[in-house]
């Protein structure tokens, strides 16, 4: 935090910069161009669970709308990165269910960081609609499409989540 602090004490610009990468090709005597914006502090910190962090950038108005693109034709904002973090949570708790179901044991340490991840991203998606409205915890792009199909689908797995927690 007294890194992220210090850099924006710096140059509050840098709330809101991210990478351009550009990849030029030629074929057949035709040039084709591709633009890739690497995440943003905000996406890189919301997918990442940095609760605090998130917060921070959010008050120093960083713009939780700005897309990046991590792969190609995958646009994400700072929602779609919580979210499909949401979604690597969901794959986790599915097989910490078949491992019990097989009677083995899941240790309990990293059931409980699981279930602190998720809470923070929860808190993030939280943090998100409070800063930018309802507009700013949807997902933008065409990327959480391939995890979820709709809010509902997140709150079940949400409510999933807690049930295998409790």
């Amino acid at each position: 935090m007294k890194r992220i602090k210090g850099i924006l004490g710096e140059d509050m610009g840098t709330v809101n910069d991210r990478r351009m990468r550009k990849e030029i090709s030629e074929r057949n005597g035709y040039d084709k161009e591709w633009t890739w914006w690497d995440d943003t502090p905000l996406i890189a910190a919301a997918r990442s669970g940095h609760a605090a962090a998130v917060k921070l950038l959010l008050e120093s108005k960083a713009d939780p709308m700005l897309e990046a693109c991590p792969l190609d034709d995958v646009n994400v904002n700072a929602a779609a990165a919580v979210k499909m973090s949401l979604a690597v949570c969901k794959g986790t708790f599915m097989g910490m269910m078949k491992v019990r179901q097989r009677g083995e044991n899941v240790p309990k340490e990293e059931a409980r960081r699981w279930k602190d991840f998720n809470s923070r991203l929860e808190d993030i998606l939280d943090m998100l609609e409070e800063s930018g409205g309802p507009e700013a915890a949807r997902p933008l792009g065409n990327a959480v499409g391939q995890w979820f199909h709709g809010d509902e689908e997140v709150e079940s797995h949400l409510a999933l989540c807690r049930n295998f927690l409790q």
